[in-house]
């Protein structure tokens, strides 16, 4: 099948080797070499599928030491280079290489998920990118502290102004025996969060959160971070 690897400059490269928590933890492929290698340079992404159809956008890596769901990425990334893919996806496996690199949630005091509103910022770069491509949905991918907020497996939605949010957080939760957390209207709790920019200017998104500590990767959290990334392509009919 097509997958194509590409990269996309925005003052964000990193070494991702330096992050040894989680480089030991990808999936061991010359695929994965590629961009772990490449994001020395930029943030890599992949396009996979037909270009017909629905085109969806799963990110990761949007906070460097969530290292969970940067996992689960590769891993998804890898087992879809050999299936077909009924629409188009893009998967930015380390959104923020430069964070991974350095396994922070913050760098230069800037935390990418509060500024995603934000002209210029890397996460309201990429809310531009899926729209001009096209997105009709984009998932962001993440992990939680034991004890934090949600502190648990959980999918993230709202109901307004998008109702199909609220709508695919209860389907990936139901999925996946996780909880699903609807807002009433996106843009109240967390107005510089990716989910709620697109979901406020037209692109259906939920948050994924998978439980483990930061900078760390707990047993069963690529796992099922990797499923709930499975329960967004299928709720999309793509695999």
């Amino acid at each position: 099948m097509s997958l194509r690897v590409y990269t996309v400059n925005w003052a964000s490269k990193g070494n991702i080797k330096k992050n040894t928590v989680l480089y030991k933890n990808l999936t061991k492929t010359d695929l994965t070499e590629r961009l772990v290698n490449s994001a020395s340079n930029a943030t890599p992404y992949v396009v996979l599928g037909d270009g017909k159809g629905k085109c969806v956008f799963i990110v990761a890596g949007i906070h460097g030491n969530e290292l969970s769901s940067q996992s689960a990425a590769i891993r998804l990334i890898n087992d879809l280079s050999t299936r077909t893919i009924h629409g188009t996806v893009y998967i930015f496996p380390f959104a923020a290489p430069s964070y991974t690199g350095n396994n922070t949630r913050k760098l230069g005091g800037v935390n990418l998920n509060d500024v995603a509103d934000k002209s210029g910022s890397l996460s309201n770069n990429i809310y531009n990118f899926a729209k001009k491509f096209g997105a009709s949905s984009l998932g962001d991918f993440h992990c939680t502290m034991p004890g934090g907020k949600p502190g648990r497996n959980a999918v993230f939605g709202s109901s307004k102004p998008l109702k199909e949010s609220a709508d695919l957080s209860k389907y990936i939760s139901t999925k996946t025996s996780s909880t699903s957390i609807v807002y009433n209207k996106a843009g109240v709790e967390y107005p510089g969060a990716l989910e709620d920019y697109c979901n406020l200017h037209g692109i259906v998104s939920v948050t994924c959160e998978v439980k483990t500590s930061h900078g760390t990767i707990a047993k069963g959290s690529v796992e099922k971070s990797y499923s709930m990334m499975k329960a967004f392509l299928s709720y999309y009919r793509l695999i």
